[in-house]
């Protein structure tokens, strides 16, 4: 994996917002994605933090039935059921 040369502040606010979602919203989400300069490594001091959730499908359809703006990222085993 790639160096993400996140803050002190981003690390502690990622993780205690996985936490707090986790809490909140069981099973719902599967996982933090960072993408945009801060993965690929070149992020300057006034880069933000490009943060899509990865959603359980029940979560999703949840989401498009209430008209909430989503880019959603499917678990394999949601995307691919058995």
């Amino acid at each position: 994996m790639k160096n993400l040369n996140l803050t002190r502040d981003e690390r502690i606010w990622l993780r205690e917002h996985f936490q707090a979602l986790a809490e909140q919203h069981p099973g719902a989400v599967r996982r933090l994605l960072i993408y945009g300069a801060k993965a690929r490594g070149d992020a300057g001091p006034k880069s933000n933090l490009d943060i899509p959730l990865g959603v359980s499908k029940r979560a999703a359809k949840l989401m498009a039935r209430l008209g909430l703006p989503m880019l959603v990222c499917y678990a394999r085993r949601d995307a691919h059921p058995k």
